[in-house]
């Protein structure tokens, strides 16, 4: 799972960053004197690997979601890092079926893909043992 952050003012400082430019403000001109160029922005990238192998208890996911059983049961093992097929395979249904299932969660979980259904579940996931 990666998080970008942007980095200003006093928390730039207290990381050791030059100060952003203000263009209202901008004095020095880092084309005539490169030693006065300064980013325009600065961003912090966070980079987590995601857990895998850790199933979440689908009645979490259940009541918290509002889901069915059977969309818990399938995102819980989405989410553990199974694909479609391997969870419709545990689950002992088609991998048709799955995939019907899997677009009713992404409904009501408001995500578009399975990466952004895995990165959501990551959180229940980090509590499981």
């Amino acid at each position: 799972m990666v998080w970008t952050l942007p980095v200003i003012g006093a928390s730039a400082a207290h990381l050791g960053l030059p100060p952003t430019v203000d263009p209202g403000r901008a004095s020095a001109d880092p084309v005539s004197d490169p030693s006065q160029a300064q980013p325009d922005s600065h961003v912090l990238v966070l980079a987590q690997p995601l857990e895998q192998d850790r199933v979440i208890d689908p009645s979490v996911l259940r009541n918290t979601f509002d889901l069915t059983l059977g969309e818990a049961r399938l995102a819980a093992l989405l989410g553990s890092g199974m694909t479609v097929k391997q969870s419709a395979d545990t689950l002992g249904i088609t991998e048709g079926t799955a995939r019907v299932v899997l677009k009713r969660v992404f409904q009501k979980l408001g995500v578009g893909r399975q990466a952004e259904l895995v990165a959501k579940l990551a959180v229940f996931a980090r509590g499981a043992s």
